[in-house]
């Protein structure tokens, strides 16, 4: 019975050692592809003002992330501002707000496909107006040679 228990709990550990392991490289490849949203953003903000005020109304939708998710530090340094797009105290009343959002992320074989679009939030008494603008694919394949993750398509599209 004590060999049972010892087995038991033996396989209950690796398996939440796996299941960490898991987390904490998903954690990885989402800042990897926000971080390279962030930089995209920042390259094609040229002096324009318009652009300028763009960028500085920028926010990082915290939805759709999984629910033990860390910003990376270099994410925590861009001073862009942190939203709840489903958080009505979070939206002002009638002021328009730009955002970059997580879509989807999907493990489909050995390739997960990570997709963030750019969207803009207007809130109208008790309705919120979310419209898209661009967005970025990312597919990353894993590599069981290397036993690592690597970035093979990078997709954007739209305006």
């Amino acid at each position: 019975m004590k060999i049972y228990v010892l087995t038991l709990l033996l396989f209950y550990q690796a398996s939440c050692f796996a299941q960490s392991k898991i987390n904490n490289e998903l954690n990885t490849i989402l800042n990897k592809s926000l971080l390279i949203c962030i930089n995209d953003i920042k390259h094609s903000v040229g002096v324009d003002s318009l652009n300028i005020s763009y960028f500085d109304n920028l926010h990082i939708s915290i939805s759709n992330y999984p629910n033990d998710f860390i910003f990376d530090e270099n994410i925590k340094a861009s001073n862009l501002k942190f939203i709840n797009i489903y958080g009505k105290s979070s939206i002002k009343q009638k002021k328009s707000v730009n955002a970059i959002s997580l879509v989807s992320y999907v493990l489909s074989g050995n390739k997960l496909i990570v997709h963030f679009v750019d969207i803009n939030i207007l809130r109208k008494k008790k309705n919120i107006n979310i419209s898209t603008g661009s967005g970025t694919i990312f597919t990353y394949e894993y590599s069981c040679d290397k036993k690592e993750w690597g970035l093979i398509i990078k997709k954007t599209y739209g305006i």
